[in-house]
């Protein structure tokens, strides 16, 4: 596959936010983030959708402190090339623009957990640079 596969933001989507009131001011380095993503392809429309699903737990009583789950859909072009199907039918993107996208929906996930935050007793809760974020691949 190849290394240089076009693509564009078709849009952002909040699927899922929740949060509940704790008292963790002065204490937001005992907060886990807990993040979880998931492709799905849809040939038909030349779109690659990247679901993020970010939990802010409590370190010490595993308590479920907010919960955010957002989806970003890009269209690629050359959709037959960046994307192949597996022996089990399974969709195999492309690993460099599968990598560019993960990095592009992390940090449009980390910005929206801001906002919704923003005011809260979790305003300072900001997560971490991942990894994968630092790390491009070559």
């Amino acid at each position: 596959m190849t290394k240089h596969l076009n693509f564009h933001l078709q849009g952002i989507e909040i699927l899922a936010f929740s949060f509940t009131e704790y008292n963790i001011a002065a204490d937001v380095d005992s907060i886990r983030f807990d993040i979880e993503q998931e492709q799905k392809a849809r040939q038909e429309k030349s779109l690659i959708i990247n679901i993020v699903s970010i939990q802010l737990l409590n370190i010490k009583s595993s308590a479920k402190l907010a919960h955010l789950k957002i989806a970003c859909g890009f269209e690629v072009p050359s959709f037959d090339k960046a994307v192949k199907q597996g022996k089990q039918g399974e969709a195999i993107i492309d690993h460099h623009l599968n990598a560019s996208l993960n990095r592009i929906s992390i940090a449009t996930a980390r910005g929206i957990l801001f906002s919704q935050l923003k005011g809260t007793t979790l305003h300072h809760a900001i997560m971490p640079i991942l990894a994968l974020e630092s790390n491009p691949t070559p």
